[in-house]
């Protein structure tokens, strides 16, 4: 499908039918492409970058002698565990195509028609581009916000002494899908910045503010994730803390159990040598002996809790 950008907002026109001196944007699959490469003027080694596997996940915008050409790979940043879309564009004098490599649930073509659908009259190419790749961003401070309070219930937890089981899985995940999504803006930071520097000349020069406001979001969204990152690595230093104190806790009880038992192995040793012990004789013998164990005992349960030991 592809689009004129006329004073009255888009309209639908076949791409035979386009005059090249008027804007027009258009979004269309790879066979499309095969089929009207000849009209739209791409190269073949254009195309077999498109279908190249591994190109899809390349980043950044490559200009050629009149155009540009690049390749996104694209996430629904609401939920990053769902399947990528792939989306490739190229540009040239007066012509904005948009190629769809991969989109397994719809979201990149519903957006691009939400878009269309949402502008009016006075609109620009250079706008309508900038609102497409806008609406991949829309949902970012919102998903940002809503981490940022998975990451403040995680320290609250930490200091209430709440250290679930699977709470350094918890994290390690969190981290996870933060650095994908910090991978994701600085890529369509990247691009935007390519664009900003119009270096072909494609773009009105008044329009270039509209690729350096999507730059300015794209890039805020990547630094306030970083920081998140970050704020994570303090959460798992402190779970590694509180799981270190545990663990001296733990020693100390040992440490307090066996000091106590030590003199009281002292005395057992004592009187269990065979020698001439006037007390083995004696009839108080027994319980002087465990009177001397419980004194032991007493004595070095005073001196741990005068030392704030206990």
């Amino acid at each position: 499908m592809f689009y004129i950008i006329g004073s009255s907002g888009p309209e639908a026109v076949a791409l035979s039918d386009w005059d090249k001196k008027t804007d027009c944007v258009g979004y269309v699959t790879l066979p499309e492409v095969e089929r009207q490469e000849e009209m739209l003027q791409i190269s073949a080694r254009t195309l077999e970058e498109c279908m190249f596997e591994q190109a899809r996940y390349r980043m950044g915008l490559k200009y050629y002698d009149n155009f540009g050409f690049a390749m996104l790979k694209l996430l629904q940043i609401r939920n990053v565990e769902k399947e990528c879309g792939y989306l490739a564009f190229f540009m040239r004098e007066n012509l904005f195509v948009f190629v769809e490599i991969k989109d397994p649930e719809g979201f990149i073509r519903e957006q691009f028609e939400g878009v269309l659908k949402k502008e009016g009259v006075n609109t620009s190419l250079e706008k309508v581009v900038f609102e497409f790749f806008e609406s991949f961003l829309q949902e970012g401070n919102t998903v940002l916000e809503e981490t940022e309070q998975i990451v403040i219930a995680l320290e609250r937890h930490l200091v209430e002494g709440n250290i679930e089981k699977d709470l350094n899985l918890r994290i390690f995940e969190l981290k996870r899908q933060l650095t994908l999504q910090k991978n994701y803006y600085q890529q369509l930071s990247s691009v935007g910045a390519a664009l900003m520097e119009n270096e072909n000349k494609i773009f009105w020069k008044e329009d270039i503010r509209y690729f350096k406001a999507f730059t300015d979001q794209a890039e805020g969204l990547r630094k306030n994730t970083q920081l998140l990152c970050e704020d994570l690595v303090h959460v798992r230093e402190a779970l590694d803390a509180a799981l270190s104190y545990d663990l001296n806790s733990i020693m100390k009880v040992f440490t307090v159990v066996t000091t106590v038992f030590t003199p009281l192995s002292l005395i057992a040793g004592w009187y269990g040598m065979n020698f001439n012990m006037p007390e083995l004789s004696w009839a108080y013998g027994y319980p002087m002996a465990a009177g001397l164990s419980l004194l032991v005992v007493a004595l070095c349960l005073l001196f741990f809790k005068w030392k704030k030991l206990l």
